[in-house]
């Protein structure tokens, strides 16, 4: 589960946002207050597509992974975002991910500004 966690500032960081769906669910239901907020895989990859300025790189750490059951667990991370203007922006990550045909994907993603 870490691994799906870290891949996601890849897939963002290279800007390939068609590849999202090997991070995030479908049924994606994504929230940065202030920033980006998007329900569903298609709306996500449009609101990313749609930033004119992103991010330069993310950084993942301090992975903490609490099952729910076999299939759902609760992932909090934090993470530190160098945006295009060279500011840092520290985060922390709160997901629901689940267990799919496809693996385990992102469900749910909060991002609380630190």
């Amino acid at each position: 589960m870490e691994r799906l966690i870290l891949s996601a500032g890849y897939v963002l960081d290279s800007h390939e946002y068609e590849r999202m769906g090997e991070v995030f669910a479908e049924e994606i239901d994504f929230a940065n207050p202030g920033r980006l907020e998007a329900q569903g895989l298609a709306a996500l990859i449009a609101a990313f597509q749609a930033i004119p300025d992103p991010a330069r790189s993310h950084h993942t750490t301090n992975v903490v992974v609490r099952m729910i059951d076999e299939d759902e667990a609760e992932v909090r991370s934090k993470a530190l975002t160098i945006r295009a203007d060279g500011a840092v922006a520290p985060a922390e990550y709160t997901d629901l991910v689940r267990r799919t045909d496809a693996g385990w994907r992102v469900a749910r993603r909060r991002i609380r500004p630190l």
